[in-house]
């Protein structure tokens, strides 16, 4: 959180109240956060913003006399914004704020270190891997959430082996790893947790809680909040206008309470994509989506949605990746990383995808879910694997994509 303080110059409260909704608008739209309240301490300001009418002696004629004054007592930095003359030489209009300065401040997005997160936030799609259709009853919620606690089980043996808690992630949901308290337990072990906000198993973004994922969040007050969405550039305009006002809702609401925002994106091809790669999904994968990618993250950027981490599918070439993280960095957000994610894939393809992103600037780890405990978890269902053997395999498992990635980066 940038905190940022506005004054205008011995101007009334009404016109000071103009000045903070325009800088509002023009800055949280390209993710710098502000928050004005009254009576901040010098401490708590990190930038100062105020009007001149240019007044006061000749040392002083370009600022004002009283800009002058705060320009030399500031403990932060300060931004004078002049204000221009009304046409035709009357009583200036009101005051216009010039976003450009404030830009080159840091944004406070993005996230500092590394970070392998296995992801089981997985709710729809999980329940069927109990045999399971519709609705789940009582007593299939137990299983199921037993079934997530067996997956976070695999991380704690992964710990015990060595694995870094600072560095690992737990992706879970409040669904099915609420009852058996994974979010508590993760948190106790020093793991980095993230949670998801979205509806789950549906095409278009939605809150899974509506109005009050909030407080949601804040119960289980998660290091990560995280999304998903399928948005393809070229696809359904109106869906997309929709997805990106609920998100950038959902991006202001977190970075206004120094909360990480955490973005899984799918770039799902559309027909007329497919017939111009004859309806080769990997030809799709390899020469039109990466750019397809770039463009979804550059509009909703534009539309004011500014995730920390964004949870990008694999690409085939450092290029591509290089293409993604030089996107997801541009105007100022230079601390802002991503992570590769597995989409289910064997271990070939994820290691291939992890060996792209882990020597590019801008990626920091990866968020794997069922190329890590899909097999492990099926034996267990079915009866071939005890509890600890299972738990062992996805530690495993957790852990070779942990080394891949390292020998990669070195």
């Amino acid at each position: 959180m940038i905190t940022i303080a506005v004054g205008y110059d011995r101007r009334p409260a009404a016109r000071d109240a103009l000045i903070l909704g325009e800088l509002r608008a023009r800055t949280t739209n390209r993710g710098l956060v502000v928050r004005v309240e009254p009576g901040l301490s010098q401490e708590e300001v990190d930038l100062l913003v105020m009007g001149s009418r240019g007044h006061g002696p000749l040392g002083s004629v370009l600022l004002g006399s009283t800009a002058t004054d705060v320009i030399a007592a500031a403990p932060c930095p300060v931004v004078v914004v002049p204000r221009p003359a009304a046409a035709g030489g009357g009583r200036p209009s009101a005051p216009q704020v010039d976003p450009r300065p404030i830009l080159r401040c840091d944004m406070g997005l993005g996230y500092d270190g590394q970070l392998y997160i296995l992801a089981f936030d997985h709710r729809g799609s999980f329940i069927k891997r109990f045999g399971i259709e519709g609705e789940p009853k009582p007593e299939d919620v137990k299983r199921i959430a037993d079934g997530k606690h067996l997956i976070f089980e695999g991380l704690e043996v992964a710990l015990g082996r060595g694995a870094d808690p600072s560095v690992t992630g737990a992706l879970v949901d409040e669904q099915f790893g609420g009852p058996t308290q994974v979010p508590e337990q993760a948190k106790a072990r020093g793991i980095r947790l993230a949670m998801p906000v979205e509806k789950s198993g549906q095409d278009e973004f939605d809150f899974e809680y509506g109005d009050e994922f909030g407080d949601h969040i804040e119960r289980y007050d998660p290091d990560f909040s995280k999304v998903l969405v399928r948005y393809n550039p070229d696809g359904d305009a109106d869906m997309n206008r929709r997805q990106a006002q609920r998100l950038r809702r959902l991006s202001d609401w977190l970075h206004e309470r120094d909360r990480k925002f955490l973005f899984e994106l799918l770039v799902p091809a559309e027909e007329s994509q497919l017939e111009q790669v004859d309806g080769d999904s990997d030809r799709y994968d390899a020469e039109l989506r990466p750019e397809l990618m770039r463009r979804a993250i550059a509009e909703l950027q534009d539309a004011g949605v500014e995730p920390d981490i964004w949870k990008i599918e694999g690409v085939d070439t450092r290029a591509d990746c290089e293409l993604i993280a030089a996107q997801c960095r541009a105007g100022g957000r230079d601390g802002v990383v991503c992570v590769v994610l597995g989409r289910g894939a064997d271990n070939d393809k994820v290691d291939h995808w992890l060996r792209q992103g882990a020597p590019t600037e801008g990626y920091v780890g990866f968020a794997i879910g069922r190329s890590i405990w899909g097999d492990p978890l099926a034996g267990f269902i079915a009866g071939d694997l005890s509890r600890e053997d299972a738990a062992g395999q996805a530690a495993d498992n957790y852990l070779r994509f942990v080394e891949v990635y390292e020998s990669a980066r070195s």
